[in-house]
């Protein structure tokens, strides 16, 4: 009967261990989009929001403000599939990017971690 108990230490300390790897990824994710996000967005709350992009759309310059990390983790539809796709394949203002998948994966990791956060919008 010794069997039952050590079963439930070995499930908690692999849930343990699962949320610690969760979170590096997503402290991971954090340090890559603010290389290579931030000076567009808005990755952190610490963060002062970037500068407006002036951009020429055919019919006179216009000013930009790129959505928050947050803005966009909030966005009903916002899912890992969505994200990678959006990331790979971006429109325009946005400029492409590649990313070595398991940084992508990071990265994503880190935005959709973002929507459980109980911080106001920023």
């Amino acid at each position: 009967m010794q069997l039952m108990p050590t079963l439930t230490c070995l499930c908690v300390l692999l849930s343990a261990t699962a949320v610690q790897a969760d979170a590096s990824k997503q402290d991971e994710g954090r340090a890559l989009a603010m290389d290579y996000c931030g000076a567009c967005h808005r990755v952190s709350p610490e963060q002062a929001p970037p500068p407006k992009v002036s951009i020429d759309s055919g019919s006179g310059l216009q000013e930009y403000e790129a959505p928050s990390f947050r803005q966009i983790a909030l966005r009903p539809g916002r899912n890992a599939d969505y994200l990678r796709t959006v990331i790979q394949a971006p429109h325009y203002p946005m400029r492409e990017q590649l990313f070595i998948p398991e940084e992508l994966e990071e990265i994503i990791a880190y935005i959709l971690s973002l929507k459980a956060t109980g911080e106001d919008e920023w």
